[in-house]
């Protein structure tokens, strides 16, 4: 259940709202809306390449970072012979200093041009995990070269998340919904095929070899990067402040932004506290066989390619306020009869729909959520902003994890669930509160809109963001947590 109950921040992460007019369009505009973005301006065409070349470059990525998903673990469980005690530690240290290292480095992002940074972060990755592959080869692997190596992993992953969302918004343009769309479907199927893939490709061969096609995945992502002609946006200096707290402080002060933050923290945290016992669950209290759980874990990603693909349709008819407020609201609906499943032979069909329903309105949810949440934010903070997040949402959730675990424990599993389903169903109270509804169609980018360390609210001209004149766009580099 780990692989499609959690979050890329990645997630995860995107965002922007309209007041749903744009179901109305006919003519050319709805043949748009069939046959994706349109590309009628000289600006559009010659941005197109570049657009292309980063969605190509996040497909490489993806699916590598999938590919090898767990096999640091499984390294340090069959190579080094690690104790639960120094996994939790592994885990944990290398948790701490990844966001400890975004929450320094994304405010700095924002000065910095992102393409050379995007780049940059990918060599990184690809050279840290090339290091472990070599030593896996060798047979000198330490527990310590696995923190290294499991921090740097992480840190990329959130720092490569803040300069891909800046730099998709400054050449998609008004395709946002259509590449936001094609991400989501991407991430779904890369985590359909991906991790059994690099669990037969390990077993078979070793995990050097899936080490080295991660490593790869990671350099052919910068080749591809560096196609790019666009060097990407860079603020001002004075402007950013270069303050470490510049991007928490942007979320708490900006309405909208926070009641996103405060959402995505609430249902994350509910699904990455379930997912160990509700493993449990399926296959203790329930009674499911191997091959019942392994379908659980892959068939239901299907509909979050399904939702991906159908996201850009929705938008452009409904508008996304109404989508996200709607998808918000319902992907709850899917966590709260888990608990009271009973065992027997419906078992498998009832998770198996619950798990389907709760990864369409999810892949539904996720693209409007990401595009709402750069829109709302002003341009000179957004690195800082979204590094901020996920670095700050990755530490919050080991102490739901550990929270439920132990409620697991003393209350029963069942009573756990419900419990973490409970606190997901808070997620909606900030999308329902009133500054998020007044003030989630305003785009702080736009003409008289507060930027810089004073921004406090965002007072732009409130404007429908899915017609063909939208200017924000954003990414998401999956860390194989998708939970915003």
């Amino acid at each position: 259940m780990t692989t499609h109950r959690q979050e890329r921040e990645h997630h995860q992460e995107r965002g922007d709202q309209a007041d749903g007019s744009t179901g109305s369009t006919a003519g050319a505009e709805s043949q748009a809306e069939v046959d994706g973005p349109p590309h009628h301006s000289i600006t559009m065409s010659a941005s197109e390449p570049c657009l292309r070349r980063l969605l190509l470059a996040y497909t490489v990525s993806t699916v590598g970072t999938l590919l090898g998903s767990g096999v640091i673990l499984w390294i340090a469980i069959t190579e080094v012979g690690v104790s639960g005690g120094e996994l939790g530690l592994l885990s944990g240290l290398a948790t701490l200093a990844a966001g400890a290292t975004a929450l320094v480095v994304a405010p700095r992002i924002d000065t910095w041009h992102k393409r050379p940074v995007m780049i940059s972060l990918d060599l990184l990755a690809g050279a840290a995990l090339l290091s472990l592959c070599l030593a896996t080869w060798a047979g000198t692997v330490t527990v310590l070269h696995l923190t290294v190596v499991a921090a740097t992993e992480m840190s990329v992953a959130i720092l490569f998340t803040a300069a891909s969302t800046s730099m998709l918004k400054h050449i998609g343009r008004d395709r946002l919904d259509w590449a936001l769309g094609r991400q989501e479907s991407v991430f779904w199927a890369a985590q359909l095929i991906g991790p059994p893939a690099g669990g037969v490709v390990t077993s078979a061969t070793g995990p050097s070899l899936t080490l080295a096609c991660n490593s790869a995945s990671f350099l052919v992502s910068a080749i591809l990067l560096a196609g790019i002609s666009e060097p990407g946006p860079a603020a001002e200096r004075a402007s950013t402040g270069l303050r470490v707290g510049a991007g928490l402080r942007t979320i708490w002060r900006v309405p909208p932004l926070r009641a996103l933050y405060l959402n995505a923290v609430l249902f994350g945290s509910a699904l990455m506290a379930t997912n160990p016992i509700l493993a449990l669950f399926i296959v203790r209290d329930l009674g499911l066989s191997a091959w019942e759980y392994g379908l659980i874990l892959g068939a239901p990603c299907l509909g979050g390619m399904l939702a991906g693909s159908l996201s850009y349709r929705l938008i452009r008819r409904w508008g996304r306020d109404r989508v996200l407020l709607s998808t918000g609201l319902v992907r709850v609906v899917w966590l709260l009869p888990l608990a009271a499943i009973p065992a027997g032979p419906a078992a498998l069909a009832a998770i198996l729909t619950l798990q389907f329903g709760l990864l369409v309105t999810t892949g539904l949810f996720n693209p409007t959520f990401a595009s709402t949440r750069m829109t709302v934010t002003p341009a000179d903070r957004l690195s800082s902003v979204v590094g901020s997040w996920a670095a700050t949402t990755r530490m919050v959730h080991p102490i739901a994890i550990g929270a439920i675990g132990l409620l697991a424990e003393i209350l029963g599993v069942r009573t756990a669930l419900a419990i973490g389903a409970g606190l997901g169903a808070l997620s909606v109270l900030p999308l329902l509160s009133r500054p998020f509804r007044d003030q989630s169609g305003q785009d702080a980018n736009g003409d008289g809109a507060t930027t810089g360390d004073d921004a406090e609210t965002v007072p732009a001209h409130s404007r429908d963001t899915t017609s063909r004149d939208s200017l924000t766009v954003d990414a998401e580099r999956p860390g194989g947590v998708r939970t915003n």
